[in-house]
């Protein structure tokens, strides 16, 4: 287990950066979280994102460590080249890349934006005295998904504006999702390696 290595960092607690869709969370089916009744490329991708965000919210608040859920917005990379058949990378590469480019990220850009997600004081740990933490104008502490400011869990979007969760996730929050999401993800997890 990782967790106690983050906890155990000093001086300050360590921080898992997931770069997948943080700020774009939405519905669950909490009767199939597993996806083998109703899977689909738009359930999957909302339900990893969604799960995702869920369980870093959960994780912060019951661990000494931070949490931040990235999306890193259209980004520059050979995915579609490296992924897809080529008559469909082609497509891709020729016709839309050129079309989407100009509102894209650079790789490189995005890696430093990544870094500084990974290393700034602006997203501590939730259970952390911040008093002890430097803040700047260049490095307030940021709003965490909850709404509040330090809570540990951070969802951001590809500028490295943070937010509160929309009115899905509170509604999921409410309900306890976070916890159950983590316990079906425990239990997954510990079935693999069995």
């Amino acid at each position: 287990s990782l967790l106690p290595l983050l906890e155990a960092a000093e001086p300050q607690p360590g921080r898992v950066v997931s770069v997948l869709g943080g700020g774009f969370e939405g519905n669950i089916n909490a009767d199939d979280l597993d996806l083998k009744d109703s899977y689909n490329i738009v359930s999957c991708a909302m339900h990893s994102v969604t799960m995702t965000s869920l369980a870093m919210e959960h994780l912060a608040a019951s661990h000494r460590a931070s949490f931040v859920h990235v999306y890193p917005g259209l980004v520059g990379t050979n995915i579609y080249t490296n992924s897809f058949p080529r008559p469909l990378a082609a497509v891709y590469n020729y016709g839309m890349w050129p079309l989407m480019y100009p509102f894209s990220v650079d790789l490189e850009e995005s890696g430093q934006r990544h870094l500084f997600h990974a290393t700034s004081e602006r997203y501590p740990a939730g259970m952390l005295d911040q008093s002890n933490i430097t803040v700047t104008h260049e490095n307030r502490v940021a709003m965490g998904s909850n709404g509040v400011i330090g809570s540990g869990a951070y969802l951001m979007d590809w500028k490295g504006e943070t937010s509160a969760a929309g009115k899905k996730m509170q509604r999921l929050r409410a309900q306890g999702m976070a916890q159950e999401v983590w316990d079906h993800t425990s239990a997954l997890l510990n079935r693999a390696v069995r």
